[in-house]
């Protein structure tokens, strides 16, 4: 992510996006230094987790729309989006 640091309106493209860390990544860069990078996430759906959705669904979706609209951590904090 070094790269794009310099690069404040910049598209990332993960073919591998698994548990959404790339797309996490960015939205925190942004949030730090005001640049409007974008990214794509390409991920399979394998692993269908007892039958609650695979990875895109039950992992990466849930974790980049919580990093968008806030969360409340571990310790119990509210962290804003």
């Amino acid at each position: 992510m070094t790269i794009v640091r310099h690069r404040p309106n910049a598209t990332i493209l993960d073919f591998f996006a698994g548990s959404g860390t790339t797309g996490h990544a960015v939205l925190e860069m942004n949030k730090i230094d005001g640049g409007n990078r974008k990214f794509i996430l390409c991920t399979n759906n394998e692993n269908n987790n007892g039958g609650n959705g695979g990875i895109a669904e039950s992992v990466c979706y849930p974790r980049v729309k919580a990093v968008i609209n806030g969360y409340i951590n571990k310790k119990g904090e509210k962290v804003a989006g």
